[in-house]
This record gives structure tokens, C-alpha cells and sequence, in this order.
């Protein structure tokens, strides 16, 4: 039983005797124990020697060749007429390859009964991988005597080797070697995002806020890890996330990634403060950033997450099938602008000509937000017709740039801008500018 193993052992067990098979001749066995994820062994945390849990995904034992390879096996004689599965459970050590072949043979050792199946895992992370099922049929005699026979190399361990047969045997149990349902754990991720605001030098950014919460019983979480995304609209703009901050151990990488795809990933695993046993919760901050383009559009804009726990036993638990999205929304700011135009009396020159200086005071309030251009359009009439081209000059007190003046037709239309792109931009909050304008 499990029971007399974890007693009895403790961790590697080299050279214990592991009758009723037989060891072949090549390099010791090695009973390894273990007590499950989030145990006290060595195992799964600590090195990648192979997993801290057996094939049910807890507690127990299982069989590893030290530094080498050998085979063994274990006789059996069934009682039934018919196919028989068979198979057994394997994952690898030291991060390594690994091979082993599954032969059920004569009593002799001589002659294969099935044809000879290789088993071939590539290297993972040894410590925390989950037991692969490897299983065959072949066809089987009743009361004939066979042998279960394995030959595995120093990379790889076994546990729980059966032989099954079908429900038209009554005379054998069928025995269910399938790793146990993993238990209900709870894993909760909740996403909030701030309002997009802009900054003095016209950047526009947000902070989000990323909490997790677990419930994992009795059981250590192994790794917690997380990716990040930002969509404006339909398009991928993971290059907008600029930094990801915790007071846990989380490790997210160089920030911001170079490019959209991969998007930024984080992990927190069992490195030098690991993710609290039982239950827990950890809180990330995520710095956006956008440059202020022109037309740039942020409807259906998101911040989305997709989180994950491993537990170990081949226990993988993930915040859902669809992303954790929050909206991306700009900061509504009330801005205001008003206008007031002053016109002196008309002045007649020596020559006939009459001409007129007026002043324009424009006032806006932006509040945080920096404007990407303030506009005005000038108009002149007489007698109710439009007269643009009598207007001669414009000057204002900032870095504004108007239509050439005078203007060819009475029709054409005079405006003036100031730009965020000139040198002397139209700075945020409250501000007031001066016109001089002159009439011929």
C-alpha cells in the first residue's frame, strides 16, 4: 500500500528490492517517495530529479534506474481468453530525454508476445510535469503463465504498469489507473482599469489593476502566471504596455516588449518568496502608455488578461476559457472656449481709405488635457456680403499660423491654427490669447 511505502522510505530508495519484479542486471533501482504536491520532499520543488507526486496525482512511490539503464519484469497469468491494454505511466528525469520499451513475453523471457513498444518523452521540467499514459493490446491465453517486461534508461521513471482486459472477462478487476479528478479549486482574476488621462508631455496613459485569488486547499500552488494584452479596437497594441509592478515575486521580463506578438507574460513560481500554501491573493499594477496620434481611436479599446495555476499532479487551472477584459475609456473633461471681439472707430485716411482695428481675445480651459489644435475662421461683411478680402493682416500673441493675407476673393475663407505640433504648442488648462486684426 501507499501507506507502507511513505513509511517505510524517504525520497530515493537506492537499491531497495522491489520484488515481486525482477531486476535485470544492469544498475540499481531506485523507490522513490513522495507525499503529493505541496509535500515536504525534495522532489517537485526542489529539483527536477521528477515529480513530487505519483501517477493518481498524490501521495505515493514509483521506480527510477540509477545512473543507468536496466530492465525488469513481473510475471502474471491470466485467466480469461482475449486482448488484453496494457501499458504504464512514465515522466522523466533531470530535464532529460527519456525512453523505455513495454514488452509482454513468454515465461521464458524468450519469445515477445507483443511486438516491442517504445516509449519516448522529450525533456520538459522534470520536477512538475504530469504522468504520461503509454498503453498497447496484444492477445492473451487463459492460464498461461507470461512476464510483464520493461527496460528503461536513467532519464525515465514508471508507476502504476497494468494489464486489462475487457468487460467480457468477469474474472479480473478492471482497475482504473487514471490520474484522481483534481479537486475544486478556486481561482478567481479580476481586472479594473483607470481612465486614459494625459500627461503634460501629451502622452496619454492608464493604470490597471490585476487581482488574483486562490483557494487551493490543502495543496501549494507551483506557479502562478499571467499574460498581458491591450486592443484598440480589433488591433493588438501589447507594445502600449510600459511597466508591471507587484509587491510579490512576480518576474514579467523586459517591458515594453518590442514587438505585438508574443504579448508579455509573468510568472511567479517557486523562487525565493513562493505563492502562499492553501489560499492567497496577489495584486499587479500595469502601466499603459500611447503616443498622441493624430485620428488615433480608442472605442472598444481593452486591457485584457489570462491567468494560470499549476498545482502539480498534473492539476493546471486557468481564470476561464475567455480572456479578463477591462475597458480602456479617455478621462471626460468639460473644456471650455469662448471668444470676444472689440472693433475701434473706423479711421478715414488722406487718400480715401478707410480702416479699421479690432482685437480678439479667445480663452479656452482643457483642463489635463493638452489640445492637439486650437482653430479660428475670420469673417467680414458689408451689408450683409462677405468682404474677406479687405481684411489685411492678422497677428496674434502666440504661435499661430493664419491664412496669407490679403485673401483674392471676398468669398475666400481666413482661418488660423495653433498646433500642437509647432514649436511653441497650445499648452493644457486655462489659457487666454490676443488678436490684432486690421481692416482696409
Amino acid at each position: 500500500s501507499d501507506n507502507f511505502w511513505d513509511e517505510k522510505y524517504q525520497t530515493n530508495n537506492i537499491g531497495w528490492d522491489i520484488s515481486p519484479w525482477v531486476l535485470g542486471g544492469g544498475s540499481s533501482s531506485n523507490v522513490v517517495s513522495v507525499d503529493g504536491p505541496g509535500g515536504q520532499t525534495w522532489y517537485d520543488v526542489g529539483t527536477n530529479n521528477g515529480p513530487g507526486f505519483d501517477a493518481t496525482g498524490g501521495a505515493g512511490h514509483y521506480l527510477d534506474i540509477t545512473d543507468g539503464s536496466n530492465d525488469f519484469y513481473q510475471e502474471f497469468t491470466p485467466l480469461c481468453n482475449g486482448d488484453v491494454e496494457f501499458g504504464a505511466y512514465f515522466t522523466t528525469r533531470g530535464n532529460g530525454n527519456g525512453e523505455a520499451t513495454v514488452t509482454i513475453m513468454d515465461a521464458s523471457g524468450n519469445t515477445n508476445i507483443s511486438t516491442p513498444a517504445i516509449i519516448s518523452l522529450p525533456g520538459g521540467v522534470s520536477g512538475t510535469d504530469p504522468w504520461q499514459r503509454a498503453s498497447f493490446t496484444t492477445t492473451l491465453t487463459a492460464n498461461t503463465t507470461y512476464r510483464f517486461h520493461v527496460a528503461m534508461d536513467d532519464n525515465m521513471n514508471i508507476d502504476n504498469a497494468f494489464v486489462n482486459f475487457g468487460p467480457s472477462c468477469e474474472l479480473h478487476d478492471d482497475f482504473d489507473h487514471d490520474p484522481d479528478a483534481a479537486p475544486d479549486f478556486v481561482f478567481e482574476t479580476t481586472k479594473i482599469c483607470g481612465p486614459i488621462t494625459q500627461q503634460e508631455d501629451g502622452t496619454l496613459s492608464a493604470t490597471c489593476e490585476i487581482v488574483i485569488a486562490y483557494d487551493t486547499g490543502t495543496f501549494v500552488p507551483l506557479q502562478i502566471s499571467l499574460d498581458e494584452s491591450v486592443f484598440l479596437g480589433s488591433s493588438l497594441t501589447s507594445t502600449a504596455i510600459t511597466n508591471i509592478t507587484s509587491a510579490d515575486d512576480w518576474d514579467c521580463g523586459t517591458l515594453p516588449v518590442t514587438s505585438n506578438s508574443p504579448a508579455p507574460s509573468c510568472n511567479w513560481n517557486t523562487s525565493s518568496t513562493p505563492p502562499p500554501a492553501s489560499s492567497g491573493s496577489t495584486t499587479l499594477n500595469v502601466t499603459l502608455e500611447f503616443s498622441p496620434e493624430s485620428g488615433q481611436s480608442f472605442d472598444e479599446a481593452r486591457n485584457c488578461v489570462n491567468a494560470h495555476m499549476y498545482i502539480g499532479g498534473g492539476n493546471f487551472v486557468d481564470s476561464g476559457e475567455e480572456p479578463i477584459c477591462a475597458p480602456l475609456e479617455l478621462e471626460e473633461e468639460e473644456s471650455t472656449v469662448e471668444t470676444a471681439k472689440t472693433c475701434e472707430k473706423p479711421v478715414l485716411s488722406d487718400d480715401g481709405s478707410v480702416s479699421v482695428d479690432c482685437q480678439i481675445t479667445l480663452t479656452y480651459d482643457s483642463g489635463d488635457l493638452v489640445p492637439d489644435t486650437v482653430l479660428l475662421d475670420e469673417i467680414f461683411t458689408v451689408d450683409g456680403n462677405a468682404s474677406q478680402s479687405l481684411i489685411t493682416s492678422i497677428s496674434g500673441d502666440d504661435n499661430w499660423d493664419c491664412t496669407a493675407l490679403p485673401v483674392a476673393n471676398p468669398t475666400d475663407s481666413i482661418g488660423c491654427f495653433w498646433s500642437a505640433s509647432s514649436d511653441n504648442p497650445p499648452p493644457s488648462g486655462q489659457v487666454t490669447s490676443v488678436f490684432d486684426v486690421t481692416v482696409e
